[in-house]
């Protein structure tokens, strides 16, 4: 069976969102013989595939990756806004427009209420199969966190440092807790220079990885007791489907609203598990003031090192 063709950003990149989910897709056989799939929007790459489809009249199918959330839209609007009806009339051009979550396929009309077809395709929906929890690791010390994303300021990094600085700073917390190790891992897009003088000022345990191959990526994964997923910004959040399906257990927030459970953790509570008891979905977080963001990690935090 031929499949469709994909127009891809970064597929050499094992920690790039759109990457891994593009592959996910291909490795399914999604998408019928004749179309191109042109993956996330506004470089020029992406705006001259999707003209190329249409003037070679094949069916062109468009998959924002979240990239028309409002949060991220208000993100550089000043420069978004020239490319912003170009990309509307591509997407009333477009033969179907492919969403991860029902909160995408809102974003994706509000964006362009003309569209034709938004049709939902969860990357996992429901996850196909979780492992036991995992036990914690050998070094049993220190509690390991891993953060696997780009260092960008809608992945909400900074309030996780901030977060692990507020815990150590409080001689309660420490009393009772293991010491906090950090793992960031994924492309610096700006941010990691601010990142790691916070976490030299803090002196805190933080290694900064940067780019790794596959191998070094579920390596970590083996070697974390928590991913954490701090985002403002995420259509699906594959990370922390990989992540659970490990075993391991998840902090995210409603910036990455795929994972909403039927509960949450709340500013003074963390008691929103779900899939099994290993993940946390820390609702007023997204639209929530820095302060209140710190707090929600910061709770998370302390409740799962009493966990594992």
């Amino acid at each position: 069976m031929v499949s469709a063709e994909h127009v891809i950003p970064g597929i050499d990149d094992p920690t790039c969102g759109i990457a891994v989910a593009a592959k996910h897709l291909i490795a399914r056989g999604v998408g019928e013989d004749g179309e191109v799939w042109v993956h996330s929007m506004w470089t020029p790459m992406v705006i001259k595939a999707s003209i190329a489809a249409l003037l070679k009249g094949k069916k062109l199918v468009r998959m924002p990756h979240g990239c028309t959330d409002p949060e991220k839209l208000r993100y550089h609007w000043h420069k978004k806004r020239w490319v912003a009806p170009i990309e509307r009339w591509l997407f009333r051009r477009a033969d179907r427009i492919i969403a991860t979550c029902e909160d995408e396929v809102k974003w994706i009309r509000a964006f362009e209420p003309r569209v034709k077809n938004v049709e939902l395709i969860p990357l996992y929906s429901p996850i196909p199969h979780l492992s036991a929890i995992a036990s914690a690791t050998a070094d049993s010390s220190s509690l390991n966190l891993l953060f696997v994303g780009r260092l960008h300021p809608l992945k909400g990094v900074e309030f996780l440092i901030e977060a692990l600085h507020a815990i150590q700073s409080s001689s309660e917390s420490m009393r009772s807790l293991r010491s906090l190790r950090l793992k960031i891992i994924g492309k610096d897009e700006g941010e990691g220079p601010k990142l790691r003088r916070m976490v030299a000022d803090y002196n805190l345990y933080v290694e900064f990885c940067g780019i790794v191959s596959d191998e070094e990526k579920n390596a970590s994964y083996d070697w974390c007791d928590v991913l954490v997923l701090p985002t403002l910004s995420e259509n699906f959040g594959l990370v922390v489907a990989e992540a659970l399906e490990r075993g391991k257990r998840v902090i995210t927030t409603d910036g990455a609203p795929a994972w909403s459970p039927s509960a949450s953790a709340t500013e003074d509570k963390c008691d929103g598990n779900d899939y099994g008891g290993r993940l946390i979905y820390l609702k007023s977080y997204r639209d929530g003031s820095d302060e209140t963001r710190v707090n929600l990690l910061k709770n998370a935090i302390e409740f799962l090192a009493e966990q594992c």
